[in-house]
């Protein structure tokens, strides 16, 4: 068996050209393959650990400009939903302040962009895990903060900091909540949760931003959506346009992007589902490649094989130690 492993290194060191091609071209197209695969993988189980993942949608609407359904829908909205239609067993809303300023006191002050408002019903819909704090309520209360691991570390250099205080737009704000870091397989991107009852009261259509609702489990939601559009009138009552709403299944969130998309790109990913498609495609053609140019190469290499193997056979050779060279080839 050494004898034949001796045999096929020479061989190979012979045609180093014909063995780098080889190499270098099945390397590439498995690392290639390996990468799409994860990347797929990845992104095909975008918001897979939420339990109830089958059971939320975001819901979209008309634009009252624009000829298009938006991601971005009104807390009013949302009161209305839930007090109409007994499907929806939980609705929250997150509002996106844009930019703001976090310090500690008598702190360097950090301009933060993954901060966000929601009410005490984000947690009941979304299975974000809580490090410390109680679930239920840690955004009943205004001037209530939950912060990630990280951003805990990042101003106190500890996790213990339940009731703790931070400026937000020089406001205090405590803490009442520790959740672990926001996986990167989730389309919602944050760093802080602010209890949306610190924002001061509004007209119906501020605050705008993300609403999901959690059904039942025996509501179908194209049916509710038929509902919803049936009374859109009463509940879009802020304006004589006809509103038409839909129900987006959460599995379909980070494959939708819309005009107001670049406003929300901080806190929602997206991906093209034909970036993905493309990857996949080009690695499928490198891989078909290196297949063309192995059959080529050994083609060109045949004749020359065949004496060598006509030799051996003279020489000795058995049919069982023939096939294991050419396999080790």
């Amino acid at each position: 068996m050494t004898h034949l492993l001796k045999i096929s290194f020479r061989t190979l060191l012979q045609n180093r050209f014909y063995t780098f091609c080889i190499v270098f071209g099945f390397s590439v197209s498995l690392i290639l393959i390996s990468f799409s695969m994860l990347m797929i993988t990845h992104d095909s189980n975008t918001d897979g650990f939420h339990l109830n993942k089958k059971y939320i949608y975001r819901l979209l609407m008309d634009h009252l400009i624009l000829d298009e359904k938006v991601i971005s829908s009104f807390p009013g909205l949302c009161e209305k939903l839930k007090s109409t239609f007994p499907e929806i067993e939980e609705i929250t809303h997150i509002y996106y302040p844009g930019k703001v300023y976090i310090r500690e006191e008598n702190s360097v002050t950090y301009i933060e962009d993954k901060v966000i408002y929601c009410d005490n019903s984000f947690f009941k819909v979304f299975d974000f895990k809580i490090v410390s704090g109680n679930r239920a309520t840690c955004l009943s209360d205004p001037k209530s903060i939950v912060v990630t691991s990280n951003t805990a570390i990042k101003y106190f250099r500890s996790l213990d900091v339940l009731g703790k205080n931070v400026y937000v737009n020089n406001e205090l704000l405590t803490i009442t909540g520790v959740m672990d870091n926001v996986l990167s397989n989730s389309h919602l991107q944050f760093e802080s949760i602010i209890s949306f009852s610190t924002l001061p009261k509004g007209y119906s259509l501020d605050y705008g931003g993300p609403s999901y609702l959690l059904l039942n489990s025996q509501a179908n939601f194209k049916e509710l959506e038929g509902k919803i559009n049936k009374l859109s009138s009463k509940i879009a009552n802020y304006t004589e346009k006809l509103i038409n709403f839909e129900l987006q299944p959460l599995e379909k969130a980070y494959y939708y992007k819309d005009s107001l998309f670049s406003y929300y790109s901080p806190i929602l990913r997206y991906r093209s589902t034909f970036f993905s498609q493309a990857f996949l495609f080009l690695t499928i053609i490198i891989l078909i490649l290196a297949f063309v140019n192995f059959v080529n190469y050994s083609q060109a290499l045949a004749i020359i094989k065949i004496n060598k193997i006509k030799i051996l056979k003279i020489l000795g050779i058995t049919r069982f130690q023939l096939l294991a060279k050419l396999l080790l080839e």
